[in-house]
């Protein structure tokens, strides 16, 4: 077996980051544990080298274990931050979509993207861009930016940076084998700075409450069945609207003998948010499936969002695994 070694940024965007002095850090809306530990892991590196950033995110953030994120979010850009001197990096996002309104008025800046969704629509210069569809976070991937901008690593960046891994690995879960190396070797890394993974661990699960687990357990009970049990379709109805409960979800689902992908569909008005799951062993890249519904993501964990209501999502969803008879 090959082992694959994460890539590294262009000489350009290097450049790009040492010539600039102020930043406008965004992560995708709907943050998750990656996108947030990315922003404040990144702007903790660009402070190393003497420059100054601001963190934007639309939101929400719902999950208690990121509530602490959200002192580091800004929610207005100074005026000397312009498009002449001021320097956008997108983290954890395959389209330009995900962005969000926070990227709207920043369009004509000069925009780096670092990234690990192996679908999606690029939307900037490729010698801006630091996309590799193997690594299991973009925490790591910064972390290989870090490297390449000469920062060395402390306990707080290590922290930060450990956190989006562990949060969109499944503790380790989500890790394939060509990349399981250098990903262990950053990780040990990481806590050789003094971190305490047992109180990281503890800090990212805490804080649900009874109410949570009965609404998780209402969602797998009304789980629906199709194709021989190959997919299974979940609902999150939208009186759990402001609720994140797809982790749980999944990773219940997809223990279920036979299962080869999960999908969770979450009520909005007339849209339906769209989230898919599939195991390892199923081969099937739910990151191109939610590609054909204008969505993107990985292999394995993917989503996309279709102006339907759940009903007719639900449809669109038993016509896109057809290929499971």
């Amino acid at each position: 077996m090959e082992f694959h070694s994460f890539l590294k940024p262009s000489k350009f965007l290097l450049d790009s980051i040492n010539e600039c002095e102020r930043f406008i850090v965004i992560a995708h809306k709907n943050p998750d544990g990656d996108a947030l530990s990315s922003s404040v892991a990144l702007s903790l590196i660009l402070s190393r080298l003497g420059k100054r950033s601001i963190i934007l995110n639309d939101g929400p953030i719902l999950r208690p274990e990121l509530l602490a994120f959200v002192p580091f979010i800004s929610d207005s850009v100074p005026s000397d931050f312009t498009k002449d001197n001021t320097i956008v990096i997108i983290l954890d996002c395959s389209t330009i979509d995900r962005a969000g309104d926070s990227y709207t008025h920043f369009k004509d800046y000069k925009t780096i993207v670092v990234d690990h969704h192996s679908s999606g629509i690029p939307f900037t210069d490729s010698t801006l861009m630091l996309i590799d569809p193997l690594s299991p976070s973009t925490t790591l991937l910064l972390d290989v930016l870090r490297e390449s901008l000469k920062v060395k690593l402390d306990k707080e960046i290590a922290y930060y940076l450990y956190f989006g891994l562990l949060t969109d690995t499944g503790f380790f879960h989500f890790i394939g084998e060509n990349v399981a190396r250098e990903t262990f070797q950053r990780a040990t890394n990481f806590v050789s700075e003094g971190l305490d993974p047992y109180t990281i661990h503890d800090s990212i699960i805490d804080g649900k409450t009874l109410e949570d687990i009965s609404n998780v357990s209402s969602i797998i009970s009304n789980t629906q069945s199709f194709y021989n049990g190959m997919l299974l379709i979940a609902e999150q109805g939208s009186e759990m609207k402001n609720r994140r409960y797809g982790d749980k979800v999944y990773a219940e689902l997809l223990t279920i003998s036979g299962v080869k992908a999960v999908v969770l569909l979450k009520e909005d008005g007339d849209k339906t948010e769209l989230g898919f799951r599939s195991k390892k062993s199923s081969n099937i890249d739910v990151g191109s499936l939610a590609a054909i519904l204008g969505g993107g993501g990985h292999k394995f964990a993917a989503g996309a969002t279709i102006e339907k209501n759940i009903k007719n999502a639900k449809n669109e969803i038993i016509k896109l695994f057809s290929f499971l008879r």
